[in-house]
């Protein structure tokens, strides 16, 4: 593994920590006994049951490399004489980074099969799911199975039980790592999306007294309508969160490039209530009619 192409070392002065970020967005802090820095928690996460996506591509590029030669090249101190060391990271608790939220196809499915297992892969690529924003506005992966087909038996088989009364149970074990998954990347996403308005507010009140170019106002006159007649809207009866969501959400991703949009989570519920109770055609006349507004229907 080479350094800065697929791991990055970083160094907290101020919390005296010293951690190392992998490339598939995995950080793992280094433990610390006297002057020096052990390695047992990265190693952990290359090697345990369900290795780093970042190793399994250099294996399948180098068939010759072992397992074990991997693991000889990093320190194998005995883990349990150092008491600093911080819980490694495993599936059930790595610490996943912004980054994957970015992740679609080859290495979306092998984060999935890293944190939930081949099941909930094959679950995911029998629907299409190909990255981690179409996973986020599902949600529900395993609403699917309910569908009455023959040709869902094999994997209902894989993912549950078939009882005598003829009742589907799905494994609990598989449920609750694909829920775990999910919720981590929605509080990711939440995450980038608070980060994201901190940062545009921080460039936009750098004073008291905000200044609106008149280009912009030119551009868009609701804006000066929005000044005008303040007051009263501030006055208003009607509930304008929804509203302030939605053009929040909107012009955040209008600053972006499209493959980079994120969509909070209510927006999300509004765009599947008006896919259902509008159909695609109604759909896809607003959300191309209304640009960052409603993430791209499958």
């Amino acid at each position: 593994l080479q350094e800065n192409t697929d791991y990055e070392i970083i160094v907290d002065i101020n919390g005296n920590k010293v951690l190392i970020r992998c490339q598939c967005g995995a950080t793992s802090t280094l433990g610390r006994k006297e002057n020096t820095y052990l390695l047992s928690n990265y190693l952990r996460h290359l090697t345990n049951q369900s290795p780093c996506i970042i190793v399994q591509k250099k294996l399948k590029n180098a068939d010759e490399i072992a397992a074990d030669n991997l693991a000889s090249s990093f320190d194998t101190t005995d883990v349990s004489a150092d008491k600093t060391l911080i819980m490694s990271d495993t599936p059930s608790n790595i610490n996943l980074t912004e980054q994957v939220l970015s992740f679609r196809n080859e290495l979306f499915y092998d984060l999935v099969k890293q944190q939930c297992g081949t099941i909930a892969l094959e679950l995911m690529q029998v629907q299409d799911i190909s990255s981690v924003d179409c996973l986020l506005e599902i949600g529900d992966i395993f609403s699917f199975l309910e569908l009455d087909s023959d040709e869902l038996i094999s994997i209902k088989r894989k993912s549950g039980i078939f009882l005598n009364d003829g009742r589907f149970v799905l494994k609990k074990g598989l449920k609750a790592k694909v829920e775990n998954f999910i919720n981590t990347l929605h509080g990711l996403n939440q995450q980038y999306l608070k980060s994201s308005m901190r940062h545009n507010s921080n460039d936009s009140n750098s004073s008291n007294d905000l200044i609106i170019p008149e280009y912009l106002l030119k551009k868009f006159p609701f804006i000066q309508t929005l000044i005008v007649y303040s007051n009263l809207i501030m006055k208003s009866k009607y509930d304008f969160t929804f509203l302030n969501i939605i053009l929040n959400n909107m012009f955040r991703n209008l600053s972006t490039e499209e493959r980079g949009f994120r969509y909070e989570d209510v927006v999300r519920q509004f765009a599947t209530s008006l896919y259902i109770l509008g159909g695609r055609t109604a759909y896809e006349f607003i959300r191309l009619n209304i640009p960052a507004f409603l993430p791209t229907a499958l």
